[in-house]
């Protein structure tokens, strides 16, 4: 979780690849918060050897790698 928090703090600073709304576009599929969430948003992490961030925008849950164990391995 401290990679992911780290990552959207980097975004918010415009120092990562992605922003904020690319994050948010990715995870539910606007780039904008909605004022009613159907389900609240969640984080799930991946205990497989997946690389790379998966999400179900109809539920809003955002599923990150979690074999990382460098930050800078994480964000790319």
């Amino acid at each position: 979780m401290s990679f992911f928090l780290d990552y959207i703090k980097d975004a918010g600073d415009g120092e990562a690849e992605c922003r904020l709304e690319d994050i948010m576009a990715f995870a539910s599929g606007s780039t904008h918060i909605p004022v009613v969430f159907n389900e609240l948003p969640s984080i799930t992490f991946l205990d497989s050897h997946d690389k790379y961030p998966t999400a179900n925008t109809c539920s809003v849950q955002l599923r990150l790698p979690s074999m990382y164990t460098e930050y800078e391995n994480f964000k790319e």
